[in-house]
């Protein structure tokens, strides 16, 4: 009894960090994607360096906000919980961009965390 109880612990931990570790993946992907892309659209919506200066500090003036927001929330109602939602919140949000055309540089339903990039969707 006592071997089959490590061994569902074992099975857990190991669950624990593999999902942990895919968590961990996705947040770094979207800075990464950015970091990628920046000269194509620097070139795409004409961006001057403070534009791109922009776009590129907005996912960390983000994780800076939500990461304390997240906090008090996992305080509340718990860390595994808050995980959940965020990572759920994440994919709601990544839904959108995976619809649009790979060809389309840009398009009116487009949201953008920068500003600039914003504006040039419109017109």
């Amino acid at each position: 009894m006592e071997d089959v109880r490590k061994e569902l612990i074992e099975l857990k931990t190991v669950q624990v960090v593999v999902i942990s570790f895919l968590v961990i993946m996705l947040e770094g992907f979207d800075i990464q994607a950015a970091g990628v892309t920046m000269r194509k659209l620097a070139t795409e919506f004409q961006l001057d360096k403070m534009q791109m200066g922009y776009f590129a500090s907005s996912s960390a003036v983000g994780v800076l906000l939500f990461a304390a927001i997240g906090g008090i929330i996992a305080d509340r109602y718990g860390r595994k919980p808050t995980v959940i939602a965020a990572t759920a919140l994440f994919g709601l949000a990544c839904r959108p961009h995976r619809c649009r055309p790979a060809s389309a540089a840009c398009s009116r339903r487009a949201f953008s965390p920068a500003p600039a990039l914003a504006r040039r969707c419109r017109s």
